[in-house]
């Protein structure tokens, strides 16, 4: 919940500059599909303080503007910024949660 509001908040500025995120997901979607891939994906008893970096990214993989193009390069490049270790994870969460989306809007 708190990722979601964190996320809305930091956002409420760029909603009105919607050219930019043209070929991304709608904001609102892009939340509500990342807190469900995430949530989905990792375990239970992970809190939610280690799930929030992960979201982050998968929420800025999916409003790129680049994302329908190459959404493996967009996801790599923004999760580039964690250990290796951890780079894995946040580059699964937001390819996953992209391709869930495809499947979902059947593409």
């Amino acid at each position: 919940m708190r990722v979601l509001v964190a996320l809305t908040i930091g956002l409420s500025g760029g909603l009105s500059a919607g050219s930019a995120m043209a070929q991304g997901l709608a904001p609102v979607d892009a939340i509500n599909r990342c807190e469900s891939f995430v949530e989905s994906a990792m375990r239970p008893e992970f809190s939610a303080s280690f799930k929030h970096p992960y979201k982050v990214v998968c929420y800025f993989g999916l409003i790129d503007d680049d994302v329908a193009e190459d959404h493996h390069s967009v996801c790599a490049r923004l999760s580039a910024q964690f250990a290796p270790s951890h780079r894995v994870i946040a580059e699964y969460m937001c390819t996953g949660a992209y391709e869930a989306h495809l499947s979902a809007t059947g593409r």
